[in-house]
């Protein structure tokens, strides 16, 4: 029952969140409409001089009409539940994207975002990552880097739009 954008980080304003965990965390909104999203999103972003990461604003849009929606169809079928992802099939008028080098690219996001610092539950959690070695790090780091090259999709589009991975239980009208 509610959309939400995971906004690039630095986009949005972290001063005063609780985030301490890199470049994994942002800050970003959640709301019952693309249109209420687009305003509560205009709203927060631009430079802050208290945050040294935050990131210049973004053109404003005159219309939703302009913006361009890609989709890859590989997250939308990797999704736990059909509904959810024919619910995002239904709400799109597609665009076909090709993102080359996938799975390398998340297997580099993964160790670059393990070797950042996590709060302590988070590192429990991800215990995983002290297994890799320093040259491992750095052929991440070299994969990275090559998959700005596949940025050329936004050329094409301005949003991927992807399919959420759980979604929250339903909320009975007797508690509302």
């Amino acid at each position: 029952g509610i959309v939400g954008l995971k906004t690039t980080y630095g986009r949005t304003d972290m001063e005063g969140s609780l985030c301490d965990c890199g470049t994994v965390e942002v800050v970003a909104p959640l709301a019952a409409t693309v249109e209420d999203i687009m305003l509560v999103y205009a709203a927060m972003t631009g430079s802050s001089p208290a945050d040294r990461i935050c990131l210049n604003p973004l053109p404003c849009l005159r219309s939703l009409r302009s913006l361009r929606l890609g989709k890859y169809s590989e997250w939308f079928n990797d999704v736990y539940s059909t509904d959810i992802s024919s619910k995002c099939e239904d709400a799109l008028n597609l665009l076909e994207i090709v993102l080359p080098e996938l799975q390398e690219m998340r297997s580099s996001h993964l160790v670059s975002i393990g070797s950042e610092e996590l709060t302590r539950d988070t590192r429990t959690n991800l215990a995983l990552f002290q297994s890799f070695t320093a040259a491992e790090y750095v052929a991440a780091q070299r994969l990275r880097r090559r998959m700005y090259y596949h940025m050329e999709a936004f050329k094409k589009v301005d949003v991927i739009v992807t399919p959420t991975g759980m979604t929250a239980p339903m909320i009975p009208p007797s508690s509302l």
